[in-house]
């Protein structure tokens, strides 16, 4: 699935789910979701978007390694 196709396909989950709210603030939100997803669609068309990083962004390992709050806070390292 390309990049435009599950742009498209997020933006009619958000439609579908807003026919389904009962309260008026969330139909809003979800629909405005989708406007947002069905925009960034049109972006991904038109070739506005860059091309994603070669490499990772940094600060990824430090995120993967953290694993858990209390090795992030040292607690369960002793730090």
């Amino acid at each position: 699935m390309s990049t435009n196709e599950e742009y498209v396909q997020r933006a009619d989950e958000c439609e579908r789910l807003a026919g389904a709210c009962i309260a008026e603030t969330n139909r809003e939100i979800l629909l405005y979701a989708a406007a947002r997803w069905r925009r960034m669609a049109e972006d991904d068309a038109a070739g506005a978007f860059p091309a994603p990083p070669a490499k990772a962004m940094q600060g990824k390992r430090r995120l993967d390694d953290a694993g858990s709050v209390e090795g992030e806070r040292g607690v369960a390292t002793g730090e």
